[in-house]
């Protein structure tokens, strides 16, 4: 008998330790699986509802996401459509540990790049307000309509945000690095 509940102790203990090896093992894979999630995926898991985003001007926006491009997201504010560069967020609330993982490695899904998203805005003549990059006491933003956008820059025709760009309300043209933006604001289409 005595024996017979050493072993039976002995297994016990084995068994216990595999338990741990593996709960231990288990943890290290989760902690690599999160290490390659990226934002955009994080983000992708939280299309339709709705977050808080803190720019990097200081600024508090709230929406209901719409589209998680390659470096950029969209928001629905209202009637509105809220553009902002991932580089201008300083962080965002409401945010769940859900995301959406690429599943097939070998055919990625492709994102809208950011100049892609500024050419279809371009193409729609709408008129957008842009908040641009200034100082901590000024707050920088542009009313008009997007003109031809290049590669790393934007045009805006300047107007009031209540006017079409036509001649005479065209106050002037603002060119500026993407890098400046903050966010792009402009009324949905109906």
């Amino acid at each position: 008998m005595r024996w017979e509940s050493l072993f039976i102790d002995l297994e016990a203990q084995l068994a216990g330790e595999e338990r741990r090896n593996r709960a231990s093992e288990i943890q290290d894979m989760i902690r690599v699986q999160r290490s390659r999630i990226r934002l955009v995926d994080r983000l992708e898991g939280h299309i339709g509802q709705s977050l808080i985003l803190r720019l990097i001007n200081s600024d508090q926006e709230r929406g209901e996401l719409r589209i998680v491009g390659e470096n950029w997201i969209s928001l629905r504010q209202g009637r509105s459509e809220l553009v902002v560069p991932l580089g201008s967020v300083s962080a965002i609330s409401e945010l769940s540990t859900r995301a959406h993982l690429e599943t097939d490695p070998a055919n990625p899904r492709r994102r809208i790049s950011f100049g892609s998203a500024m050419r279809a805005i371009a193409r729609d003549r709408s008129a957008v307000v842009a908040r641009l990059r200034s100082s901590p006491t000024d707050r920088l933003e542009v009313s008009g309509t997007l003109a031809a956008p290049g590669k790393d820059f934007l045009e805006i025709l300047e107007h009031p945000r209540d006017e079409f760009s036509r001649h005479g309300a065209v106050s002037g043209v603002l060119v500026m690095p993407w890098e400046s933006l903050v966010s792009l604001r402009r009324d949905a289409q109906d």
